[in-house]
């Protein structure tokens, strides 16, 4: 059984896949709304340096670039040889862990041992996105002759730096919020109190749980109270693009709780994007 690929969807921006929007339209919502054009992913990845010596005369005999890099399937790790001697050894321990209501959790982990390698991939572990975010550790020792080195990310400020997202727009009710939450990208109270009982085929956002509580709207604060009162004007007003940049705006003013975004809209800013065209699409906005 043979499986169609949409090449053209694939190279759009994961937040933008299966929307139907023009260049020209979404360059205009971006534009009203303050944020950032939506761009593909780009592969991130490091990479450790290693140079072996003479041992009578300390000169270099070889060098070694040894880079990981993560993609939505996968944690990679692949060596260049700049020389022509392989590397003997390199085994290690890699580990997936999940984020779920705020915590960080055991999700998965692997052991590898592979000898004699020379330029080109040394281990890939497939390891789908399941979770709203998730992170991968690594120890990993690579062996060559009497000389051994030692790497691995388990402390530090390095600890988060394989970490992946996996937030989404979609409608709040086919949405699955996979450890995080679903944030309403209007408040359900507000969209009830104007009349639309159904609020599971509103648009919504998947955030990570510790991000969705600091949105304005949630909780029963008396600042949330107002905000969602204020949802409320605009929408009895079908005043829907003000509304939209009420949202956005209000989420720029919120800081990011992990301190890798200047603020959540910016953290979101993607999955804004494709959430403003579902509301538009939602209430007939042209």
């Amino acid at each position: 059984m043979s499986e169609e690929f949409n090449l053209q969807e694939l190279e759009k921006p994961a937040a933008l896949r299966g929307l139907n929007i023009s260049e020209e339209k979404l360059d205009e919502i971006v534009e009203e709304l303050g944020l950032r054009k939506p761009e593909p992913a780009k592969l991130n990845f490091e990479e450790n340096l290693l140079i072996k010596r003479f041992k009578e005369t300390n000169t270099i005999a070889n060098i070694w670039y040894l880079r990981y890099s993560t993609s939505d399937s996968a944690f990679t790790i692949d060596i260049l040889n700049v020389g022509n001697d392989p590397i003997d050894s390199i085994s290690g321990k890699l580990t997936k862990y999940n984020n779920k209501n705020g915590d960080w959790t055991f999700d998965n982990n692997t052991l590898f041992n592979v000898k004699s390698i020379g330029t080109g991939n040394v281990y890939r572990w497939i390891q789908n996105k399941d979770a709203v975010s998730d992170y991968f550790e690594y120890s990993i020792t690579v062996t060559e002759d009497n000389t051994v080195w030692y790497y691995a990310n388990s402390s530090g400020s390095n600890k988060y730096e394989w970490q992946r997202y996996n937030f989404d727009a979609g409608l709040y009710s086919e949405m699955q919020p996979l450890g995080g939450q679903r944030h309403h990208v209007v408040s359900a109270k507000a969209l009830k109190d104007s009349g639309i009982s159904n609020t599971g085929n509103f648009p919504a956002i998947r955030m990570m749980y510790d991000d969705h509580q600091e949105t304005p709207s949630w909780g029963n604060s008396h600042a949330a109270q107002r905000f969602k009162e204020q949802e409320l004007e605009y929408l009895s007003n079908q005043d829907y693009k003000d509304l939209m940049r009420f949202e956005v705006d209000a989420l720029k003013e919120v800081k990011d709780p992990e301190n890798k975004f200047s603020s959540l809209a910016h953290k979101y800013n993607d999955y804004l994007v494709a959430a403003a065209v579902l509301v538009y699409e939602y209430f007939g906005v042209n």
